[in-house]
């Protein structure tokens, strides 16, 4: 059996760990998560910008574009990278609003057992 599966692109070893490896579970983001994630999202867009902008920068001053070329690219990724930004603040302050109208859960006062009876901690009343 090996010996046919050691014919092929694949070994054996290899099928084997792709069978077993289980990776760390996808947890559900939280709405603290989520907007964090609009801010990251944010800087990055902010970033690459800034990049393509110098990479451009770069390319005309190497004479590899002319002047028009420059300025429509220069426009072009303003232009996306603004409206990436303004989706994802938009989605940023929706989310934000949203939280904000939700009310806060209340806090546990007591346990309620398996005896249906209610334990308050020490001090506190239900």
């Amino acid at each position: 059996m090996q010996q046919i599966l050691a014919k092929g692109t694949i070994s054996t070893d290899k099928v084997i760990d792709g069978i077993l490896s289980v990776g760390e579970p996808d947890l559900p983001l939280g709405p603290a998560d989520v907007l964090r994630e609009y801010e990251n999202e944010m800087i990055r867009v902010a970033n690459r910008l800034s990049a393509e902008l110098a990479s451009i920068s770069r390319a005309k001053r190497d004479n590899r574009i002319r002047s028009d070329e420059a300025e429509y690219l220069i426009a072009e990724r303003y232009r996306v990278a603004m409206m990436q930004h303004e989706v994802l603040s938009a989605l940023h302050e929706n989310l934000e609003n949203d939280l904000a109208q939700t009310p806060a859960a209340a806090p546990a006062v007591g346990v309620l057992n398996i005896d249906r009876k209610v334990y308050t901690p020490v001090g506190r009343r239900p």
